[in-house]
């Protein structure tokens, strides 16, 4: 179209006929009738029809190729990937001096301003290719896929009841081994298909089945389930299980489905729109059975160099974020900073299953007692805030139980510890890689050889765990304080689990079944869970203090127990944005 107007002398309007653009656009008349309306929908072009056949009609152009072009690239983006977006414009674009990432992607930022939406726009240092709750169990992960697969039940941390989810409510008999879950009507999948009781029953299956799940505990001793009639699910189990409920108020109760490409599908308040290695992109679900979120879309963006590393100026670099994760160098001026300490723990753990920590209770000890946490919090910085000693934070009194400890080299003289080569592993991220090699010339400060091994997340919970003396990583944390536990004691992609002797792990899964009322379990599991601390089978390093760094206009702001900002919560206060 735009060639007619280089033809026609660069004029803003251009003279053609039907037949003309049908042979410049090589196809049929019909189709250029159904282009122009598109182009005149869009707001490129006005169109004035000739009268009669053969009379020449008109096109005002409104819009510059480049407009056009840019515009183009934009929805692209929301809508596809950086990379088409990208394509697309390497194709048409004519000021190739645009076409560099760092040009293009501070365009693209630029634009986001103008839209009629309330967008959440932050950067992140790693991406996120994995969002499945059969496969991952970490903090990022846990925080996102919880808006894209609502649960059966939900949990309210402020009065701690299970409330109804995707099943609007239940029954259970008194020996809690059958339970049935009613399913509420008109809950749709994101591609508009309805959710059934065999949905239910396909997703509680894929964990009974899989070993590997993060939450095959909660189904180990189920023996039957079946969908009654479309909305009715009736499951029997082997063994009492008196805390289903809160079990499904984790993403054990995710309703999902794999549409014909394979991808992921969800129920929750956001829809995937793109999750790329340059960002994710969830869009509001306007046919959310619950209470639709205020926010129109989030926008994550991933910045590797990020990694911790607060000296980059994201806001210069980065133009029209609006929201901040961790405190990264930018412009203060115009934001506010809300802190919360986490509710979860960096976790050191020592095998007590094999290997020479099993039975060498002084060298625990030892190594406990020369990993000191505030300083590794000093030297090394960052969002590491507070010492930690107990899973749950009430129950911790730190100086007492650091202040106990014999010295460190008497610990190692009689724990007769011979020089033998320990070996540490960790998965990247989550600031692990610092720690671990902070440990490891502290150990080594005091005679203690160790090996360090450093796996991706996924490759990291394929190795046989067991058979490592150490393992440090990140200690989650749920709204319910029974599901902390059972995750952390009982979980696949738990450290606790791989290094705990047998006979503890059999304590708590009898707790799962045996006890009925909360108050009772959480008592007998906060003693199981001082038994870690006093036998030396795990060390809690520090908690973080998590940030939601925000402009004015961002309005009820909270930090949940994964340590983000609760996106369903939030509210643009447009009057103060036009301020």
């Amino acid at each position: 179209m735009w060639e007619l107007k280089e033809k026609q002398g660069q004029q803003a309007t251009v003279v053609v006929t039907i037949p003309e653009l049908a042979r410049l656009l090589h196809c049929t008349e019909r189709h250029v009738k159904n282009i122009i309306k598109k182009m005149q929908d869009n707001k490129w072009i006005e169109w004035y029809s000739g009268l009669g056949r053969g009379n020449r009609s008109q096109i005002i152009f409104v819009c510059t190729l480049e407009q056009v072009v840019k515009t183009e690239a934009k929805r692209l983006v929301l809508e596809k990937s950086i990379e088409q977006a990208l394509s697309f414009l390497q194709k048409y674009q004519t000021d190739h001096s645009f076409l560099t990432r760092a040009t293009f992607l501070d365009f693209i930022l630029s634009y986001v301003d103008q839209e009629d939406t309330d967008h959440l726009r932050f950067p992140s240092y790693r991406p996120l290719p994995i969002l499945d709750p059969l496969r991952v169990d970490r903090r990022t992960e846990n925080h996102f896929m919880s808006y894209l697969y609502d649960t059966l039940v939900q949990f309210q941390s402020g009065s701690q009841e299970v409330r109804p989810g995707i099943a609007h409510t239940w029954a259970v008999n008194k020996s809690f081994t059958k339970w049935t879950l009613y399913i509420r009507k008109a809950v749709y999948f994101h591609h508009q298909e309805r959710v059934t009781a065999a949905d239910v029953c396909r997703c509680i299956q894929l964990h009974q089945h899989d070993n590997a799940s993060p939450y095959h505990w909660v189904f180990e001793h189920l023996d039957s389930i079946a969908s009654i009639n479309e909305l009715t699910v009736k499951l029997r189990f082997n063994k009492p299980m008196p805390f289903l409920l809160a079990c499904l108020t984790t993403l054990a109760g995710a309703i999902f489905i794999k549409d014909q490409a394979g991808k992921m599908v969800g129920t929750g308040p956001y829809q995937l729109i793109e999750n790329t290695e340059q960002k994710l992109n969830l869009a509001v679900h306007n046919n959310y059975y619950h209470t639709r979120p205020f926010l129109d879309q989030i926008t994550l963006y991933f910045f590797p160099s990020l990694y911790d590393n607060t000296d980059i100026d994201v806001k210069a670099k980065y133009a029209n974020l609006n929201f901040y994760h961790y405190p990264y160098k930018h412009e203060q001026r115009d934001f506010q900073a809300y802190t919360h300490i986490d509710h979860g723990s960096k976790l050191l753990t020592f095998n007590a299953q094999a290997g020479p920590l099993a039975k060498n209770e002084q060298l625990r000890q030892a190594i406990i007692s020369a990993v000191q946490p505030a300083e590794l919090i000093k030297q090394l910085g960052g969002n590491r805030y507070l010492t930690a000693s107990r899973m749950r934070r009430e129950l911790e009194q730190h100086e007492k139980t650091r202040k106990c400890l014999p010295d460190t080299k008497h610990l190692i003289e009689a724990s007769q510890y011979q020089g033998e080569v320990l070996t540490l592993a960790c998965y990247q991220g989550a600031g692990n890689e610092q720690d671990a090699n902070w440990i490891c010339a502290r150990l080594n400060k005091i005679g203690v050889r160790v090996q360090l091994k450093v796996f991706d997340y996924q490759n990291f919970f394929q190795q046989q765990l067991h058979q490592y003396d150490m393992l440090l990583g990140e200690q989650i944390a749920h709204d319910h304080p029974l599901i902390s536990y059972f995750k952390a004691f009982l979980g696949s992609q738990s450290l606790l689990t791989h290094h705990l002797p047998p006979t503890l792990k059999g304590q708590v899964e009898n707790c799962l079944t045996t006890v009925r009322q909360p108050n009772e379990a959480l008592g007998l599991l906060d003693e199981l869970e001082e038994k870690v601390s006093a036998k030396f089978y795990g060390m809690y390093l520090y908690r973080l203090n998590q940030y939601a760094i925000y402009p004015s206009y961002f309005k009820n702001i909270h930090i949940n127990a994964l340590g983000w900002l609760d996106f369903k919560a939030v509210w643009f206060d447009q009057e103060d944005m036009n301020f």
